[in-house]
């Protein structure tokens, strides 16, 4: 799996960056496997302490997510760059530019879109899980007798 921004600059064919998106995907899918299976859990109607393990074992996952964000946008623009411009003909339109450059960047893009998804995901989750255990409302109450 592509793991830094250097090694998607470093995709420089077309077959290599579709590759790479293929096995990308694959590793993904099979390292977010439980993050996922977390995220589907009924937190509500939880004990306490497996509420805390839960929202501490999601909010880990909150950078690895982040990573591959990361990488999936350097791996979108990378598709998009002057790198895998169609060569110039007279044939060639604007249009058809912009269709190429969307058949390399799209299944980047549909990535990314599940990532950004999935950090709201984890951020959503945690504070529901703040709110079940009321820890905001704790925070806030310690900070008043403080003062």
């Amino acid at each position: 799996m592509i793991n830094t921004i250097a090694q998607a600059h470093g995709l420089l064919t077309e077959k290599d960056l579709l590759d790479a998106l293929a096995t990308f995907e694959s590793d993904l899918n099979l390292a977010l496997d439980p993050l996922v299976q977390q995220l589907a859990r009924n937190i509500i109607t939880g004990a306490p302490q497996d509420i805390q393990q839960h929202m501490g074992y999601v909010e880990t996952w909150r950078d690895r997510v982040t990573r591959f964000l990361m990488v999936a946008s350097a791996c979108v623009e990378h598709a998009k760059s002057d790198h895998f411009d169609v060569i110039s003909e007279k044939r060639v339109t604007e249009n058809k530019r912009e269709a190429y450059q969307r058949r390399l960047a799209g299944g980047w893009v549909a990535l990314k879109i599940r990532l950004e998804h999935l950090i709201d995901s984890i951020d959503s989750r945690v504070n529901l899980c703040k709110k079940v255990l009321g820890i905001d409302a704790e925070v806030a109450a310690s900070y008043r007798r403080a003062a």
